[in-house]
């Protein structure tokens, strides 16, 4: 995968502008792909109990924030050059999918990308007072909400839908503007 893309990456620099658009929605396509396999990661491969390790919870809190982060990207104001999507020609307006959609990037503003009340996580100083001193301990809970994985999931599926029609729609037009076919390499 890394030598395709570095092989589109040159051919790009040659200044072969009917690739240009083809690009911007790859990049998109790949934000897509690393949310959908970090909330897999999250959920089959890093299930945290309650006598997990302190790497096996940080680990699935990276991979959750990862996916939030990366699902965000497809949304966000990008850079020149990357495509970004606008949720309202993705999913339908009142859908469970825009509720949803809704949820992911009010957690990736208010936990995966700045600290602000998420409801994800909490700080709670514990305090023992006698005559003599004062003791106190530093408790921090993180909430992972697994059972909100399965809706994330849905609207992947319907983003990288929506992604897949862009690129053939782009595909089209570089075919019927040059004459000929684009194949994928692999495909």
């Amino acid at each position: 995968m890394v030598k395709q893309l570095a092989k589109a990456h040159v051919i790009n620099q040659a200044g072969d502008s009917r690739f240009d658009l083809l690009k911007r929605w790859t990049y998109t396509m790949i934000h897509c792909y690393e949310a959908k396999e970090f909330i897999r990661l999250a959920e089959e491969t890093h299930k945290v109990h309650l006598k997990s390790s302190l790497d096996e919870v940080l680990t699935q809190q990276a991979l959750f924030r990862g996916f939030l982060l990366s699902y965000a990207k497809c949304f966000g104001g990008n850079g020149s050059g990357k495509a970004s999507l606008d949720p309202r020609g993705v999913f339908a307006s009142g859908s469970s999918e825009m509720t949803t959609h809704n949820r992911i990037i009010e957690l990736r503003n208010k936990f995966a990308a700045h600290n602000d009340d998420s409801g994800l996580d909490d700080v709670v100083i514990d305090i023992q007072e006698s005559d003599k001193e004062i003791v106190y301990s530093h408790h921090y809970g993180l909430a992972n909400p697994l059972n909100e994985y399965p809706e994330y999931k849905k609207n992947i599926s319907a983003i990288d839908a929506f992604i897949v029609n862009r690129l053939n729609q782009v595909a089209d037009r570089i075919q019927a503007e040059t004459g000929k076919p684009l194949i994928m390499a692999g495909g």
